[in-house]
């Protein structure tokens, strides 16, 4: 997925696009995704800045 794929998606988050600096905001995503599979579903994405939706990345260490 593209930053203009997220852009097409909405300007900002909304009820079915959360953005997430990274996985270490694991309360934030488990509230996230459980509102998400109670309703319409929604898109859940890591490594993006919320605001400005600049790509962070995510940092995956392998031990």
């Amino acid at each position: 997925m593209t930053i203009e794929d997220i852009r097409a998606l909405a300007a900002d988050e909304s009820r079915t696009l959360k953005l997430k600096k990274s996985t270490g905001e694991l309360n934030d995503v488990k509230h996230s995704a459980r509102a998400f599979l109670n309703t319409e579903g929604g898109y859940l994405i890591f490594g993006v800045a919320p605001k400005s939706l600049k790509i962070l990345g995510q940092h995956i260490n392998s031990n």
